[in-house]
């Protein structure tokens, strides 16, 4: 048996030269795996700080902070998603709200969504954001120290509502107050400076129109047209004998009824509309007022409401009828329970992955204490003001204001004046006509010139603004309710200070970090568009 040879533990080099080749060799292996272990190993860095930057470092790097409450990229980044998803969803309702009436999305609403959601405006909806964010903030913590709060409880129902869950029964709507109107009524001396343009007189009724000049039976046979007898009014409930001569027993008949309505009146007259079965032998003598009769009632009750509808009570098979409508059962309503409440809100959260429970939750929190302090503020909001009314000519010049001076000492009509040389395109044709402003309103020179003058006087020297000479000539000068709209700019501009005051009470701190964490989803899709 052959005896197997046994390599050495040390390859034998016959030379020097061999044994330092190899010696060489060795190294660059040893280098080479030494190397790869240490790539290995940043790699294996890089991928746990990659982790542990986007997982923990990143989410909740401060951006602001408010007192000891801190916002976070991830606070943030999802209140920005959620606010790209509201837009999105408005945009939706908005398009099926049109498609409900055959029309396509209006363009200039189209083409705002689209710009609002467009990645290079993002950095625009990142600052709304960024700032409602530690507004939110500054709001929970002044709240808290003038003592408005806001419950669990009421968080709750605010929830359940949103959700048309009512479980105490639906609430009552509360009276809304009648908005006031910047209608000012002008007075005699007002509208002699004014110089309005005369109300034209009404226009005569043509004769065949005049249905008082018909008698006191109505129209007859021959002037029962369908465009008159769409606004005849029979009062005694009968027609005329030409009528029915032509074999048609009561064609229709019309009652005035007076019905409360709110309206500006306090009562309106209702037009009850009734048809009545004509004869069938009549009908075969004259098939013509037979189907007159229908389209007679349509229009008339058409005409009565502009709705196309009207009460229409047939005399005849009326116990037919009422035994055909209680043979048919009326629809029961289900009732909205809790735990379809329970079932619908989970169904909503599990299908929005920009929003969840808690989350819904702080925005509701916030709503409502927002309110809170808005309603306070509101409370304390003056309803009237020192108002004055005024209207003015604005020219580039003050060589040009003055020779419209000039103009109007020589007796020349302010209208014809301001619409042939005022640049202030927007009221030019209605003599510059400003209505109703308070303080604030206007640039400060304009503002202290209309409030020095005196009612019913044009400026002496031109009044110099940013957007050129104005003549100023006041109206009426007096305490006049605020419009719906200035008190909601009033307590916009309000609230707004009242953050501010606060704000600079705190310890805030913020940065323009925000600016680098700003999230473009989720996009809105552009090939739903509809053109």
């Amino acid at each position: 048996m052959p005896i197997e040879k046994k390599e050495p533990k040390r390859p034998h080099f016959k030379n020097k030269a061999a044994r330092s080749r190899h010696e060489q060799e060795t190294q660059q292996i040893r280098i080479l795996r030494v190397s790869g272990f240490v790539v290995l190993g940043v790699i294996a860095l890089t991928l746990i700080f990659g982790l542990l930057y986007n997982g923990v470092i990143r989410p909740n790097k401060v951006l602001a902070q408010v007192n000891d409450e801190k916002i976070t990229v991830s606070d943030f980044e999802k209140s920005v998603r959620y606010q790209r998803q509201n837009l999105i969803a408005n945009y939706e309702y908005m398009q099926q709200l049109y498609q409900s009436f055959g029309m396509q999305l209006d363009e200039n609403q189209r083409t705002q969504y689209e710009m609002q959601l467009a990645p290079e405006y993002a950095p625009i909806i990142g600052a709304e954001v960024f700032t409602s964010l530690v507004d939110r903030l500054v709001l929970d913590y002044a709240a808290k120290e003038e003592g408005f709060s806001v419950s669990d409880e009421e968080v709750t129902n605010r929830l359940q509502e949103l959700f048309g869950y009512f479980p105490n029964g639906t609430p009552t709507p509360e009276p809304t107050a009648l908005p006031i109107l910047d209608t000012p009524t002008p007075s005699e001396d007002q509208i002699a400076l004014l110089n309005y343009t005369a109300t034209p007189e009404p226009t005569e009724i043509a004769p065949e129109n005049d249905l008082e000049g018909l008698g006191d039976e109505g129209p007859n046979a021959e002037d029962l047209t369908l465009e008159i007898a769409a606004t005849a009014v029979v009062d005694d409930g009968t027609i005329s004998e030409e009528a029915e001569a032509e074999g048609a027993e009561i064609v229709l008949e019309a009652t005035v009824e007076g019905v409360e309505n709110e309206t500006d009146s306090g009562k309106e007259d209702e037009i009850v509309v009734t048809a009545v079965v004509i004869e069938e032998d009549a009908a075969m003598e004259n098939p013509a007022a037979a189907e007159a009769t229908e389209e007679v009632v349509e229009k008339a009750a058409a005409n009565v409401d502009g709705s196309g509808s009207a009460e229409i009570e047939p005399e005849e098979n009326g116990e037919e009828n009422d035994a055909e409508a209680e043979s048919e059962p009326l629809p029961t309503e289900t009732p909205y329970t809790e735990e379809m409440f329970n079932q619908n809100s989970e169904n909503y959260f599990a299908s929005n992955e920009y929003t969840d429970l808690e989350f819904e939750r702080k925005q509701i929190y916030y709503e409502l204490l927002r309110n809170k302090v808005r309603a306070a503020l509101e409370a304390e909001i003056p309803r009237e003001e020192d108002m004055v009314w005024a209207r003015h000519i604005l020219v580039a010049t003050e060589e040009e204001a003055n020779a419209v001076i000039e103009r109007l000492n020589a007796g020349e009509e302010w209208n014809e004046i301001a619409a042939e040389v005022s640049t202030d395109a927007s009221n030019a044709q209605n003599g510059g006509d400003l209505g109703w402003f308070g303080r604030g309103r206007m640039v400060p020179p304009f503002e202290e010139a209309a409030y020095a003058q005196e009612v019913g006087t044009y400026s002496a020297e031109p009044v110099a603004s940013d957007f050129g000479f104005h003549i100023i000539q006041i109206v009426a000068h007096d305490s006049h309710p605020l419009t719906a709209s200035d008190l909601a700019n009033r307590l916009e501009t309000t609230y707004t200070k009242w953050i501010d005051d606060h704000k600079a009470s705190f310890n805030v701190k913020s940065s323009d970090d925000w600016t680098k964490f700003v999230p473009t989803e989720p996009a809105l899709l552009y090939n739903t568009v509809q053109f």
